[in-house]
This record gives C-alpha cells, structure tokens and sequence, in this order.
C-alpha cells in the first residue's frame, strides 16, 4: 500500500459515520468510501477495479449503476463471489446471507467509456485525451448516496489526469495520479490529457486550468467567480477548484465538487464567462447541496448564480443573458411542447434548457423582485448554510424562503414551478387631468392570461423632468394606478426592468404624449420598433 494510501485508511473510522443511508434492494445501505482504480492507458480500453466500503443493515443485495458499454469481469464481497443481474447501467447484486455492519464490495470491470445524451459525450476514451463526468456512470456507485472517495488514475506517460478533490500521489513520467476526495459526495468525475497549467488562488485555494489552447485569463476569471460565490453564498468548502480543458464532443460544460470539464468551444466562446461561472456554482448547487426532487435547484439556481456574478461585472450583461433567456424559453413555449419546471425529469433536450435552466432562471429572479433583494440574499446564504453536505426539496426552499422573509409564497411557487402559464400585462386604460398646476394621471393595468395570476409589478410614470415608480399587485384581474406631477406626462411602463417572465413586452408602455424634442423623436422610434415585434 503506498504511504498516501496508509494515511487515508487512517482517516476511515472516522469517515465510516458520515454519510448518509439510503435504501439499497429493501435494506439499509451506506455507501461509505470508493477506492477507484482506473487504467486508460491502453488500446481506447477501460480497466476498472473499484472497491465500495458500505455499512449495511440486515442487507440481503444492493444496486449500483455502471455504463452498460462497461462489463463485469468479478463481483465479490470480501472473498466471496456474488451472483448479479443486469438491466442496462443497473446491476442487481444478490447477498449469499444478510450483512450487518462494515463491508467491502469489489468490482471489476473493463470496456469502453462512451456516452453521449442528446448529441454531448459525457463520457470518452481515445488518442487525444479522456474524461468522464459521473453521471456517465464511469465506475460503479450506489446511486444518490454520499461518500469520500480515493481516486487512482493510470493514463498515457506524459498525460496528466484531474479528478476531484486534492492530489495526493502523481507521476507524470507514467501516467499515474491520486486524488482524495474527504468530504461525502454524490459522484466523481476525471479528465486526462496533455496539459499546460494555469494557476491563482482564492485566499489558500489553489484555483487552476488545466489548458490545451491559450486561455490567458481563465484562472483568474475562475478564481473570481470562486470569490463572489463565497460572498454571495457562503464559503467555498473544497479543497481546490479546478477547470479542465477536453475535446471529444462535450459540447459544453460539466461541474460538481471542486471540478469543472468544459469543451474548447466554449472556452473561446463570447459566453465563456457566463458559462464558466454557471459551472462553478455547481460546486455550490450540485455540490454542497443535491436536489431531491427537481434539476430546478441544481441547474436552475447555477444559471441564475452566472447572471449574478455578470450582474456583478456590468449590469447590461445580465440584462442580455435575462433576455436571451426569456427568449429562448418563450420560443420553446410557442411550439406546445413547454413543461412546468417540476414535471421536467432530466430528459437533457431543448424543452429541459429552456424550462429548467432558463425559465429556472427567471423563476430566481421573480423571487429576489418579490421578497427584495435585502431578503433575497440571506434566503440563498441560509439555504446553502442549511443544507450543506446534504439535499434539499424544493418544498425545503420554499419553507425557507417564507421562513426568511416571513411572507406565504405557495401562490408564488405554485404558479411558476407547477404551471406553464405566463402573464401579459398591458393598460386597459390611462386618462391624464390637468387643474392648472398638477398632472393626475390614473391608469388601469390588466392582464390578459386566463388563470388567476398573482404578482407584483412595477408601474413607471415617466414625465418631461423625470420619473417615479408605485409597485401594485395584481391578482385575478385588473388593479388601479395613479400618479400626479407638476411636469408634462410623457408615458407609462409596465415592468421596465423586466424582472416579469411575460408572454409579450410589447404592450408594456401607454405613451400619453411625444414631446417635440430629441427625446420625443427616440420614443416615437422605440414605440414603432415595438410594433413591428410584437412577440418575444
């Protein structure tokens, strides 16, 4: 056993009590550790042998998945070889007798790492470089269970190969490197290939890219995205992160705990810092907390989180990425083929971006416009502070949410996360009086979907010497609006910040009058603009 082995075994009696049960073929199963030997240095093949510690309570069997392109060459528990079913990446593991307390279940396995969903390889072996991300199903692991991991990767002299975690053992001269993971985590994932380095640090964090094209600022871009989040979630809880440059059809990006896999194109894309930053807050939605029931508070709370730290950098770029977003989900609702966020299961194609990631999205940013922004921001530090190193519902974050900024928002959730519906707001009607010194200005604001939809909105009152705002809620129906001003009235607008997902935008402004100026010229402009595109 190597010395970085003997000091990781010393640390597995206190390890064993950490992570949390599951129920595994009707018994108690806790997966409790991996030890992952893992050989790609030959011929495009895979050679495995994986070793699951687990503690068991009267266990008659367990399941845990593994890619079905892998095969099973050994099955044991202890000295003893087991009997299994397969059904594609699930294999059913059947006991000779009932195990109680600790166990060691090894598992051998060899064939070829490739997997693809909707057209992006999550996994691939060749020539030029390797990766696989955990959903793949790379090595065997009992499904939504949390474990420390020691990960042993054997790839081609000269490569380097990045896991999660923090290295313990490398040898680049033969193509073998160690990585401890010793915090309980859902999965691990890997990349290996020929790499240059560049390195930061976030306080003692190592921060890293590992490249294959010149990227000269994405460490530092990294490091920064690692340092808002910390902010604005709580601290970062990993040991290192890192960002892994492959090819090979990824087509995107994949994040978890302290690792980030993402394609060349992206990183020379205009969006890579969007990207990058979506990627990195998984290690905080994804990684520190998993979702129980819906991919809305992993990939939905990570696209939002990239807005915030655009936000952060330039208010106009979170604007474009809020629209392009709200575009791209309204063009897949036009089609009929749009779900409610919670009834879309992980099918990975255009209608789960666009509700899940993008509405998903929106969805965050209505409620930071509903509860504040004083209150939006302790929401998300106590629900990762509350439910780090574990899993949430989204009936947790919808507790929480009341709990913090002490308003009922079953109405809110219900109609964004269980509907398809979406509101088009627009002025039933606007009359302007003048007594000689004060303009009053009284409108009537409807909206136009057929459900019973409840929300805030933001009504401005723009006049020839500036502007004020009334927020008013509109529920089932129409609600009254007014204003008063010494100045000449100009126009009103519904929702100008576009903090509302709507079906249009187009009707959102009442013009009252076009002043003969420059600036009644850029109305006029702008208001014919909007009619030439009334949808999205």
């Amino acid at each position: 056993m190597s010395s970085g082995r003997i000091q990781i075994a010393a640390l597995l009696f206190i390890l064993l009590s950490v992570a949390v049960p599951i129920s595994s073929a009707g018994a108690n199963i806790d997966a409790v550790r991996y030890i992952i030997d893992l050989d790609i240095s030959q011929n495009n093949t895979a050679v495995g042998r994986v070793e699951i510690i687990f503690n068991a309570t009267d266990a008659k069997g367990l399941t845990f998945l593994l890619d079905n392109n892998l095969s099973v060459q050994t099955l044991r528990l202890g000295r003893e070889s087991l009997i299994f079913q397969r059904f594609g990446d699930t294999v059913d593991v059947e006991f000779k007798r009932p195990v109680h307390g600790t166990n060691n279940l090894v598992v051998e396995y060899t064939g070829f790492l490739d997997e693809s969903v909707d057209s992006h390889s999550w996994a691939n072996l060749d020539s030029d470089g390797s990766f696989a991300v955990y959903e793949a199903n790379w090595y065997p692991n009992i499904p939504g269970d949390r474990a420390t991991a020691e990960i042993h990767i054997k790839t081609q002299p000269g490569w380097t190969s990045i896991s999660n975690g923090v290295l313990i053992e490398s040898s680049p001269e033969n193509g073998m490197f160690s990585w401890f993971v010793d915090t309980p985590e859902i999965g691990f994932s890997f990349a290996s290939g020929r790499y240059w380095e560049q390195q930061d640090y976030e306080k003692h964090i190592p921060v890293s890219c590992y490249l294959q094209s010149v990227q000269p600022d994405c460490a530092e871009t990294l490091r920064k995205s690692v340092s808002f989040f910390s902010r604005r979630f709580g601290d970062y809880s990993y040991p290192k992160m890192a960002l892994v440059e492959v090819g090979g059809g990824l087509k995107g990006g994949h994040g978890d705990n302290s690792l980030v896999i993402m394609s060349s194109d992206i990183l020379s894309s205009p969006k890579f810092t969007e990207f990058l930053a979506h990627e990195a807050a998984h290690s905080w939605f994804g990684g520190m907390i998993t979702a129980n029931d819906s991919k809305w508070l992993t990939e939905g709370f990570a696209t939002y989180a990239g807005v915030m730290y655009l936000e952060n950098l330039d208010s106009s770029l979170a604007r474009d990425a809020l629209s392009s977003k709200r575009k791209e989900y309204l063009k897949v609702k036009s089609t009929g083929r749009d779900k409610a966020i919670l009834s879309a299961k992980g099918e990975y194609d255009d209608v789960f971006h666009a509700t899940v990631y993008s509405k998903g999205a929106l969805v965050l940013h209505m409620l930071r416009s509903v509860v504040g922004e004083e209150t939006f921001s302790p929401i998300l530090r106590d629900y990762v502070e509350g439910y780090r190193g574990g899993s949430a519902s989204v009936a947790d974050f919808q507790a929480l949410s009341e709990n913090v900024s002490g308003m009922e928002l079953e109405w809110f959730f219900d109609q964004w996360l269980r509907s398809t519906v979406v509101p088009d707001y627009y002025f039933e009607t606007a009359e302007t009086e003048f007594d000689g010194s004060v303009y009053t200005v009284q409108a009537v604001v409807g909206e136009s979907s057929t459900a019973d939809f409840k929300m805030p909105v933001d009504i401005i009152f723009v006049t020839d010497k500036g502007n004020t705002s009334k927020r008013v809620w509109i529920d089932s129906g129409a609600a009254e609006v007014e204003f008063q001003s010494t100045s000449r009235p100009v126009y009103l607008e519904i929702d100008r910040e576009g903090w509302i997902l709507e079906s249009r935008r187009s009707n959102n402004r009442r013009v009252l009058r076009y002043p003969l100026s420059f600036f009644g010229l850029r109305l006029l402009i702008s208001n014919l603009v909007r009619s030439l595109q009334p949808g999205f």
